[in-house]
């Protein structure tokens, strides 16, 4: 990667998202005691470029992930260890049963038709399916676009 120091500015990440520390560095001592600092928090180095708005600095996106500071992790890997899964009867008599019990895909997903029971919106227009965020937005939209029906409206409200 070339680096261009001065020009980003790196963060230690702990992972899953937890900030520890963000740098401008200038030189590949500073980047290395940086990797150093992250490794011994057992983070990552992330870095974005930094630019300059409205004559303040300002870090351009996206943070992007340093590949150098990316080491081996085998020895938490190897601490964890998989719950173990619950015990499942896998014969075949189990597997017929399950089979036969258990619903098909389209019986799960038929559903009886229900009949529609809401209430019409008070800012759906009366002459089409436009619906207004507010009153005075109803009676604009039905006097610029059902001209013909305004004064019936009017009289109604």
């Amino acid at each position: 990667m070339d680096r261009e120091f001065g020009k980003l500015i790196y963060a230690i990440v702990k992972p899953p998202a937890r900030i520890i520390s963000t740098s401008r560095i200038y030189s590949d001592e500073e980047y290395n005691l940086l990797r150093k600092e992250a490794r011994r928090h057992k983070s990552y180095l992330y870095y974005a470029e930094l630019t300059e708005k409205e004559g303040k600095p300002d870090v351009k996106q996206p943070w992007k992930l340093d590949p150098d500071s990316v080491y081996c992790r085998e020895a938490e890997l190897a601490s964890y260890k998989r719950p173990p899964r619950p015990h499942r009867d896998d014969s075949e008599e189990a597997i017929e049963e399950r089979i036969n019990t258990e619903p098909s895909i389209s019986e799960k997903t038929q559903e009886t038709p229900k009949e529609s029971l809401q209430e019409p919106n008070p800012l759906q227009c009366p002459y089409c399916n436009k619906v207004a965020t507010s009153t005075p937005g109803r009676t604009l939209h039905i006097k610029s676009k059902h001209p013909d029906k305004y004064e019936e409206y009017k009289k109604n409200q």
